[in-house]
């Protein structure tokens, strides 16, 4: 009989309609890296006293579905998840184009729409879009959204707009996800294809999510799931074939790393590492006469991060501002060769520690802060992913 080989498993998904119940769907398959995802048995020995020294029971006394997915960051692939993880659904996917709009620079700068389409298309303060389609180059790229009317976004981008008309061929693009209070939840299933086994769970919430940047790696994170139920299968849970995951390159923090902003402006100094890590802070609940969680209960959304930055202008601005006390803002944008991006916005910001040392002799001196992003007054919002695309 064969013995499993990781090289045969595969890890799918599908997000339930009723918490802990499988719908009747095909999975999706996930790419990632490992994963820690497991039904934990509580168990508690018996008291009672014999004379010939032996234990009578051992009871089972609670189960803990839940665990870690790990994976590398790529376009498309994690989309699903990332919804779970902000407790929101994306908000529908702006694509304008036509010849009604034009670019206007001022202070701030805005692009204007002849056939007032703005609101209608569903842009929102704080998100970002990508516009192509301009003759001066400068219109063309990212901006994010400050305001919105009917026929006119004001906008902040990496440079000034180019005062430019309206003419054929413009386009802006792009959709935005932000935290939010609707609980999803998901079942996932890992197959063992050489075995024919199906270690299957139900009802998981994503309790957090780890991003990792750091010089020459691949960009990582992590999926924390809290769930209902487990059972190890004969048979998929799906129905019918799975679709399969999306097929986009692996980002790195390298080559795709195409834009670091903080303060909403571009940060001028040198990252070396940045983690951010999302926690809902959901709860097991338990009740007398079940078995294992009865309900997630959902806590507050906390995000924090730490950044590494080496000791220089910029560097130096950032502990100021610990030291002050100042808030700022964060932003990165993350681009893959064929043009597709994400941008993480944190639209404002708290330094909760700072750190500057010479450490020892032949090293560079490292600013090292930590952070926590809060709501934003304007915004509505603590964290937001945007997805740009071609």
């Amino acid at each position: 009989m064969p013995i499993a080989d990781t090289a045969r498993s595969q890890l799918y998904y599908a997000e339930e309609v009723t918490w802990g119940v499988t719908p009747a769907i095909a999975l999706k398959a996930m790419r990632y890296t490992g994963e820690t995802l497991n039904y934990s048995i509580d168990t508690t020995q018996s008291k009672e006293i014999r004379a010939d020294r032996q234990i009578t029971d051992l009871i089972r006394t609670d189960v803990e579905p839940g665990g870690n997915v790990n994976f590398e960051l790529s376009y498309g692939a994690p989309d699903d998840l990332f919804a779970g993880a902000l407790f929101n659904a994306w908000l529908t996917a702006v694509v304008l184009s036509g010849s009604t709009y034009a670019a206007v620079a001022g202070s701030p700068d805005s692009f204007t729409d002849s056939a007032n389409g703005f609101v209608t298309a569903g842009l929102k303060p704080g998100q970002w879009i990508k516009t192509a389609g301009f003759t001066n180059p400068a219109n063309n790229g990212y901006f994010q959204v400050l305001t919105v009317a009917a026929g006119t976004i004001t906008v902040k981008g990496e440079t000034g707009l180019v005062n430019e008309s309206a003419a054929a061929g413009r386009s802006i693009k792009g959709q935005s996800l932000r935290n939010g209070t609707t609980a999803k939840s998901y079942s996932l299933e890992l197959a063992f294809a050489d075995v024919t086994k199906f270690k299957a769970f139900t009802g998981m919430r994503v309790n957090s999510l780890a991003l990792n940047l750091s010089v020459g790696e691949i960009l990582t994170g992590v999926f924390g799931f809290l769930g209902k139920g487990a059972a190890l299968n004969a048979a998929t849970i799906g129905t019918g074939g799975p679709t399969a995951a999306p097929t986009n390159d692996v980002l790195n923090a390298v080559s795709n790393v195409a834009y670091i902003g903080e303060g909403q402006a571009l940060f001028a100094g040198k990252l070396k590492e940045f983690s951010l890590n999302l926690n809902n802070n959901l709860r097991q609940q338990k009740a007398v006469g079940t078995l294992g969680n009865v309900g997630i209960g959902t806590g507050r959304a906390v995000v924090t991060g730490k950044l590494t930055a080496y000791f220089e202008g910029a560097a130096n601005d950032l502990y100021t501002k610990y030291l002050a006390g100042t808030e700022t803002s964060l932003s990165f944008r993350i681009t893959d060769a064929t043009g597709n991006a994400y941008i993480i916005t944190l639209p404002r910001v708290k330094l909760t520690k700072g750190e500057l040392t010479a450490g020892a002799a032949d090293q560079d001196v490292m600013a090292e802060l930590d952070f926590q992003a809060l709501r934003h007054p304007t915004y509505d919002f603590t964290m937001q992913i945007d997805r740009a695309f071609t």
